[in-house]
This record gives C-alpha cells, structure tokens and sequence, in this order.
C-alpha cells in the first residue's frame, strides 16, 4: 500500500495511545514500519517547526509499505473513531478511501 508523507502523519494521530498488550505490539510494529527514514527526510526536505511538518510536496510521491490485517484494523478503528465524534477533515478523506471508510 502507497501511503504518502501527510497520510502516514495523519495516521499517527488516530492511532491509540493505550490498550492490550495485542495492540500495543501491533501499533508499535506500524510505528517502526512507517517512521521516517533519515534518507527520506533529506529527500523529501521534511522538518519540524513550532510542532507542525513541512516537506516539499513535489518530492512526496508516497512509499510503499506491507499493512497487517492487525494494523489495518488499529488505522480503520481510528478513522471510525474520528467519523463517530464528527472530527473527519478533508485531510483524512484519502485515508478513508483507502482504507474502505465510508
């Protein structure tokens, strides 16, 4: 699955903060699946100012990564947890799609 720089932040931010000792293996495999590598921060030209991202869109063209069913299921929960409180941006739209949200 191709998942571009704002996609895989924009992941990060739904993703839980606690729970089973299950999820946590899970989430924390996504994690080190989907950071960012040094190589691609100077590609991409992505920094942190005042706690938001910046990179250079041109060079985003998205990565390509293996998703599990478990991780799949951390990321749709997520989403469906934004949908439920009414908190879906047009940010996430692409995120929905992909991850069959509707």
């Amino acid at each position: 699955m191709k998942l571009t720089i704002l996609q895989r932040i924009l992941i990060f931010t739904i993703l839980p903060k606690e729970g089973t000792l299950l999820t946590m293996k899970s989430l924390k495999a996504l994690k080190d699946k989907t950071v960012f590598s040094e190589e691609e921060v100077k590609e991409c030209e992505l920094r942190i100012e005042d706690n938001q991202y910046f990179w250079n869109p041109l060079k985003d063209s998205g990565k390509d990564f293996e998703i599990t069913e478990g991780e799949t299921q951390l990321i749709v929960s997520g989403l469906k947890d934004l949908d439920k409180q009414g908190k879906i941006t047009e940010q996430y739209l692409s995120l929905c799609e992909i991850f069959g949200i509707e």
